[in-house]
């Protein structure tokens, strides 16, 4: 869809207009590598739209700055430093567990159609679980040494070219699942509805939430809830629109997804409105989280 209305967007009309976006992105992308008094202001806008009263503290976005290009190499250090083999095997067994509770859930289910439902199985079958760490550092990595004759400000463009000569080299090209969108220390989950995929870095894969040596009970307390709420995003507002196969397609029948329609309208209208740390609640920007903790 997007190509087929590019045409709009990449206009002699539009130049102007690209150009100048083009021009802000590099200086909003260049702020944190100039004063600290440019680094503090320019966050102001973003803070505010967060509720964060205070910029972060120099010595944290000096830590931010060192390891956003190495995030990988730092993440896989973490990861053979804090997660066992034993503890990944582990987990991702206890990942395909919750996968098959999911689809006899599913395969109870009494409001779904058998042709929907047996769909959403078949999404369910071909999940792909990435459980602590890549296997290996992106190939770009190599590229990326530090000129120590240069500026920080030079030495950051160097790595933006090295990432955008990747993104660059992906275009027409099979789809990579060997990449990660988050490194392993990172304290956090996600799923990937344009690749299927589920991923659980070893930072998340850490007392209280797991550990290899503490009942089971308490592991799927924790980080059960966790892997639960990730695969039932590939069935929230956004999921929902995307096949087994990463697609933009309507797997659904129309009267399920109008089903489904109502039902989500109900969470927005529970949630809309409530007061939330000195914040008012937007329910449809925050359905998809309702959905995946509701499973």
């Amino acid at each position: 869809r997007f190509w087929q209305a590019a045409d709009q967007f990449y206009s002699e009309e539009a130049w102007p207009l690209l150009k100048a976006t083009l021009i802000l992105s590099v200086v909003n992308l260049s702020t944190s590598y100039l004063t600290e008094e440019i680094r503090v202001l320019s966050g102001a806008y973003s803070r505010a739209l967060s509720g964060v009263p205070e910029a972060k503290e120099k010595v944290k976005a000096a830590y931010q700055l060192a390891q956003g290009p190495f995030k990988q190499a730092l993440g896989l250090w973490y990861a053979h430093e804090k997660f066992s083999p034993e503890a990944k095997a582990d987990v991702e067994k206890k990942v395909a567990t919750m996968i098959d509770v999911y689809k006899e859930r599913l395969a109870k289910n009494d409001w779904l159609t058998p042709e929907t439902r047996d769909k959403a199985i078949v999404k369910l079958n071909v999940i792909k679980p990435y459980i602590g760490y890549p296997e290996e550092l992106p190939e770009r990595y190599k590229d990326k040494v530090v000129d120590d004759h240069a500026s920080l400000f030079d030495n950051a463009l160097a790595f933006a070219r090295v990432e955008i000569k990747h993104s660059w080299s992906k275009w027409n090209q099979p789809v990579d699942y060997k990449e990660w969108g988050m490194p392993a220390h990172m304290v956090n989950a996600y799923y990937n509805p344009q690749k299927n995929l589920i991923v659980f870095p070893a930072a998340i894969l850490q007392a209280p939430f797991y550990d290899l040596h503490q009942s089971s009970s308490a592991n799927y307390g924790g980080i059960g809830a966790v892997i639960a709420h990730e695969i039932s995003h590939a069935f929230d507002t956004n999921g929902a629109s995307f096949d087994e196969n990463g697609s933009l397609k309507d797997w659904w029948t129309e009267s399920d997804y109008a089903a489904f329609k109502e039902k989500t309208q109900k969470d927005i209208d529970l949630f809309d409105g409530q007061d939330s740390y000195g914040a008012t609640i937007n329910g449809k920007l925050t359905v998809h989280e309702y959905v995946a903790d509701l499973g």
